[in-house]
């Protein structure tokens, strides 16, 4: 008669029970719930990183680039237009001095302007005129309908002007313009173009806010029109110094020559949403910028 034997003592058996292939799987699951978690974060991170850098970028090139004319205005006369989100200034480029002038309608005023790099002193970039600078401290601006052209040497280097012609310089001639007053020899004299900061719609995103930087001619048409930062928050706003006052203020003065400086507003934004929220990123920079040849 045969004998079912059990298995023999001591002999363990291969493979997992039940309980503890269970036990396996909530373990695991549990840590991939967890590396998915830090997944996400880590992704959503990233991209607030990302969108961060994009307001900075918008935000900065904005203040950069408005900075670098602005520093350049001449107080009291230096500003033709302002609102709290537009200025129009006059942005000398070039300087030198004068060597003669012809009074009159038209006249002609003869300076030998310093050397300076082509790309930032040629007049394709614009070009509205010259001013002369007055015993008040203060630039007198006048308008030209001409580009200068080269002038006579000679003009600068005999008397009365007795000049010496510093090397790379060259001596320009500005004609058919009115010159009320005749421009004392050794004047310093420059060269200026009138532009628009205005904080606008974007058309490059549409429905965002941008800095625009506009050439205008002497009849205040706009020449040449482009998007230098965006997207900006819609407050980006302009601040203005006026006279002495230490503090800002948000209203533009009666008189536009009380400005001594400004304060750049500007909150940048990043192109796309950070996931996971309903926003886009900002990034908030503010600047004060004073005007030069201050009568004060």
């Amino acid at each position: 008669m045969l004998r079912l034997r059990g298995p023999r003592p001591g002999l363990q058996r291969d493979g997992f029970t039940i309980i503890e292939l269970m036990l396996a799987m909530v373990v695991t699951g549990i840590i991939g719930a967890a590396l998915v978690r830090t997944m996400i974060s880590s992704n959503r991170f990233i991209d607030r990183v990302e969108s961060g850098r994009e307001a900075r970028g918008a935000a900065r090139a904005g203040m950069n680039l408005a900075a670098t004319e602005l520093r350049m205005v001449s107080a009291g006369t230096g500003i033709e237009a302002a609102t709290a989100t537009s200025l129009t200034i006059r942005v000398p480029f070039r300087i030198g001095v004068a060597c003669a002038s012809t009074i009159g309608i038209p006249g002609l005023l003869v300076a030998s302007m310093l050397p300076a790099d082509t790309t930032i002193a040629t007049t394709s970039l614009g070009y509205n005129g010259f001013a002369a600078l007055q015993s008040t401290g203060e630039y007198s601006y006048a308008n030209s309908v001409l580009d200068p052209v080269n002038g006579t040497t000679t003009l600068c280097t005999g008397a009365p002007a007795n000049l010496s012609i510093v090397p790379g310089s060259s001596v320009m001639a500005m004609t058919a313009v009115s010159l009320p007053t005749a421009v004392t020899p050794g004047t310093p004299v420059v060269f200026w173009r009138r532009v628009r900061y205005e904080i606008a719609p974007s058309t490059v995103l549409p429905g965002r806010t941008a800095l625009w930087r506009r050439q205008l001619n002497n009849l205040n048409a706009v020449t040449q029109s482009d998007e230098i930062a965006s997207p900006l928050d819609s407050a980006s706003r302009f601040g203005f110094f006026i006279n002495n006052t230490r503090t800002v203020s948000d209203t533009v003065p009666t008189a536009l020559a009380n400005i001594r400086g400004v304060e750049l507003r500007f909150t940048g934004q990043s192109v796309r949403t950070v996931r996971g929220t309903a926003r886009a990123e900002q990034f908030r920079v503010l600047t004060s910028i004073f005007f030069l040849n201050r009568p004060d």
